[in-house]
């Protein structure tokens, strides 16, 4: 898939923010069946929602690839229609270890090494997860983990998924964090430092219940970020971006992006930085064009 230069002129459907080859941030976008990935840091991205409908992201063949809604379908909840839900061959991963069918090409995914891991994304915001071997490193990084760590790697996702329920049913770790608390993390101050306690407690005790009640290959490994968040985030006075997504023209400089947490800089204002949670476009249509939000009047905390 070819990197596009951002914008892109014309009406694309957001299918949300991924780490590319090598490892940058970038928006997929779908125009007529066409994917472009828009490499964001650093970039000026400006758009008008086309609509308020969110629409069908399509599915993906059994090779993996992305293939565009059929039906050019509208959603309510989720991310696809019925259609393309029933076309995907992968629609069944995370509830495999409770299924009694595997379809040859999802058996194919599903019996290989995966990795177990804590991820954290603030004081108070921790989740257990797992990725498949060989995007392990990338599967956390998209989420926009602050700290993280491993602990065990599985033969398979079956044996993977049975440890993940384990582990949020014996520990506080939940398996979901959703992008909007993990944005209003970075805006209430949450930092790798003020992160770590937190998430050192809970990896301890997590990997003592595997070592204890189970026969897992337990493993005690950091997860490095690269780049290191710590510096992305110093400096930086952070505010909530006032607007809606879903509506409306919007147009900011991407300072550099948290998994789906965008810092960006407004027309007009050279001090403060807000958080974009860009997960507010993946099912939009929007059309890019040459605009600038302009900042709101702010209040820093006074001293």
């Amino acid at each position: 898939m070819k990197p596009a230069q951002l914008p892109a002129p014309g009406e694309w459907l957001v299918h949300g923010v991924r780490l590319d080859a090598t490892r940058r941030p970038v928006l997929l976008a779908e125009s007529r069946g066409h994917f472009v990935e828009w490499p964001l840091t650093g970039r000026q991205l400006g758009f008008r929602v086309s609509s308020p409908e969110r629409w069908c992201l399509g599915h993906r063949d059994t090779d993996g690839n992305r293939i565009a809604c059929p039906d050019t379908a509208t959603v309510i909840t989720g991310q696809r229609c019925a259609r393309c839900e029933a076309a995907d061959p992968y629609r069944w991963m995370h509830i495999v270890h409770r299924s009694a069918f595997l379809g040859p090409h999802l058996r194919a995914q599903v019996m290989q090494p995966h990795w177990l891991y804590v991820a954290s994304f603030g004081p108070r915001l921790h989740k257990v997860g797992t990725a498949v071997q060989g995007r392990q490193w990338t599967r956390v990084a998209e989420q926009g983990a602050l700290l993280a760590g491993y602990l065990a790697v599985a033969d398979d996702g079956i044996e993977v998924r049975r440890l993940e329920d384990l582990v949020s049913a014996r520990t506080a770790l939940g398996q979901v964090v959703r992008p909007a608390a993990k944005s209003a993390a970075l805006v209430a101050g949450a930092t790798p430092e003020s992160t770590r306690a937190g998430h050192d407690r809970l990896i301890t005790e997590a990997r003592a219940l595997l070592r204890a009640e189970t026969t897992a290959a337990v493993i005690d490994e950091q997860w490095i970020a690269d780049p290191d968040p710590a510096p992305m985030l110093a400096g930086h006075i952070l505010h909530a971006y006032p607007y809606s997504l879903a509506e409306g023209a919007h147009g900011f400089e991407i300072i550099c992006v948290l998994g789906s947490s965008a810092l960006v800089r407004l027309q007009g204002d050279e001090d403060d930085t807000f958080v974009v949670d860009l997960t507010h476009l993946t099912g939009r249509r929007i059309v890019t064009a040459s605009i600038a939000t302009t900042a709101p009047a702010v209040q820093n905390g006074l001293f």
